[in-house]
This record gives structure tokens, C-alpha cells and sequence, in this order.
């Protein structure tokens, strides 16, 4: 089974079109293996998710990306397992240093 890729595009909700920068009209989505090359690379991760009262939690989070697939950890009673056990949705943010 081939693994599933993601699609990478801009949304039209910020679109070129209503961005007035000079050079906007030119910008484009990250594609895929420029997006897992930096997720390969990265030193630092952090998480946001959604608390149930919908307040915002964000946290470093130990984590590593190997072979397609970001592995993390977390205890069964920590704010990250809560949160991710009520609402799904997260963001996941990287960097360097």
C-alpha cells in the first residue's frame, strides 16, 4: 500500500488576492517533501490543542518524525492526552534553536 501524501495548497481565505505586499501574487504552498524534509529536520515541536472548555494549550512536546510518521508521547492523564482525547484538532509548530 502506497502511503497517502498531503496535499499542499493555499487557501483561498488568504489568498494573493487580498494580500497588498508587493511579491505576494507569487507566493505558493510549501509542497510535501519540502514540508517533511523540514519535519525530519526540526529540534523543537511544540503543540496546540483545545481544551474542552475551548481555551487554547500549547506546550514543547518530546517528539520525533521518522519514516512519514511524527511519534510523541504523552501520560494518560496529562493536558495534551485530555485535550486530544475530547477534540482532535491541533496544530503542531517547529523550529530550530
Amino acid at each position: 500500500m502506497t502511503p497517502r501524501q498531503p496535499t499542499t495548497e493555499p487557501d483561498a481565505r488568504y489568498s494573493s488576492a487580498l494580500d497588498p505586499r508587493p511579491g505576494a501574487e507569487n507566493v505558493t504552498a510549501t509542497d510535501w517533501a519540502e514540508a517533511e524534509r523540514r519535519l525530519s529536520g526540526a529540534e523543537v515541536f511544540w503543540i496546540t490543542t483545545v481544551r474542552t472548555d475551548g481555551r487554547l494549550h500549547v506546550t514543547p512536546l518530546m517528539a520525533a518524525w521518522y519514516d512519514g510518521t511524527l511519534f510523541s508521547s504523552t501520560g494518560p492523564g496529562g493536558q495534551k492526552a485530555r485535550d486530544l482525547a475530547g477534540n482532535a484538532h491541533c496544530a503542531l509548530t517547529t523550529g530550530h534553536g
